[in-house]
């Protein structure tokens, strides 16, 4: 499957829900840092506030630090 990358600059949120609209994305993925409830009031929700503001699918795929990473060898 294609994909591509977009570099924005500006707020997070806004800069990823333009990008959705302008560029006619069909899925968009996010990582997720894996926070806890705390840290993310302290820090925001960006996937949370894309996913209130676009109409397409959003996978989140986490990234914290307990995720497996493939052997850099």
């Amino acid at each position: 499957m294609p994909a591509e990358s977009l570099l924005r600059f500006g707020r997070p949120t806004d800069g990823i829900v333009a990008a959705v609209g302008e560029a006619g994305i069909h899925l968009l993925e996010m990582d997720s840092h894996g926070r806890g409830r705390v840290e993310s009031l302290v820090y925001g929700e960006t996937v949370a506030r894309v996913h209130h503001r676009i109409r397409v699918p959003l996978l989140v795929v986490p990234t914290g630090e307990d995720t497996p990473r493939p052997d850099p060898a």
